[in-house]
């Protein structure tokens, strides 16, 4: 599943969360679905 993100993932983003205000329950869905997985790989596997 990681390579599909390979392509996808910028290590260094012009836009951060802080930059978009509002719509907090899909930025918290966000971080759960997507970045915690590619940050801590381990407990998600």
């Amino acid at each position: 599943m990681m390579r599909k993100f390979e392509g996808a993932i910028i290590t260094d983003p012009q836009v951060l969360f802080a930059d978009v205000i509002g719509l907090e329950q899909a930025k918290e869905a966000l971080k759960e679905a997507v970045i915690l997985p590619v940050k801590f790989p381990h407990p998600f596997q």
